[in-house]
């Protein structure tokens, strides 16, 4: 069961909603996008701070911070064991997918159970991360079944949640395999990020399905 006893915190921001963010060409697939190269310009490496900065491109919604760390290590990373996912899944099934969420080539879905407040957390465990942007992909459903409606983006470090960036009632995702990356302000540096539902999907309830998703900024 979710434990509701600590909802995050605001940072007295208004609901940013969708009217920012920035929708991609629909793919059942969306394969690995940026060359190894592209992560191996010293221009990303600030030798003072020692962090990396993935800065979002439209025609990259995938390749950001997961996408270099898929790169240079050589693999997924959460096969790696550089993030850990976790989330309130439907089944012991949906568990067994956490690691293809960050699987560009990945077609399927994972699917939450069907509560208020549903989630899927990412941990980057002994690092941070300092996002300006993030892109959901949405499973293949059809226009009004299950897909994100309103949803909270969501920072933590010691498991105070504090919410970073909302969004309430959009279609941007209404509809089979729809992409879309948000920009995210002052989001401040956290070592886990989570995405939780506010309210409910296009059918009517509570479950949350993904297919994909991407964060963008610096990696601590």
């Amino acid at each position: 069961m979710i434990d509701f006893t600590m909802l995050p915190r605001r940072l007295s921001m208004p609901d940013d909603g969708d009217a920012a963010a920035i929708p991609h060409k629909i793919s059942n697939k969306t394969p690995l996008i940026d060359s190894v190269e592209r992560y191996q310009d010293p221009s990303l490496l600030d030798s003072y701070c020692n962090y990396i900065e993935v800065k979002f491109h439209s025609h990259q919604p995938f390749g950001g911070i997961i996408d270099y760390l898929a790169m240079k290590n050589g693999g997924n990373p959460i096969k790696a064991g550089i993030i850990s996912v976790h989330g309130n899944s439907f089944t012991k099934n949906y568990e067994r997918v956490y690691q293809n969420i960050v699987d560009r080539s990945w077609s399927g879905y994972w699917c939450s159970s069907n509560e208020q407040n549903s989630y899927l957390c990412f941990d980057f465990l002994s690092h941070k991360v300092h996002l300006t942007h993030y892109t959901i992909k949405t499973y293949n459903g059809q226009r009004n079944w299950r897909h994100l409606k309103s949803w909270a983006l969501e920072g933590s470090n010691d498991d105070d949640w504090k919410e970073i960036h909302r969004v309430k009632k959009s279609g941007l995702l209404n509809g089979p395999s729809k992409i879309s990356t948000f920009p995210v302000k002052n989001a401040g540096s956290y070592k886990s990020i989570r995405i939780r539902i506010t309210g409910h999907n296009y059918f009517g309830d509570n479950h949350l399905f993904l297919s994909g998703i991407e964060f963008f900024g610096q990696y601590y």
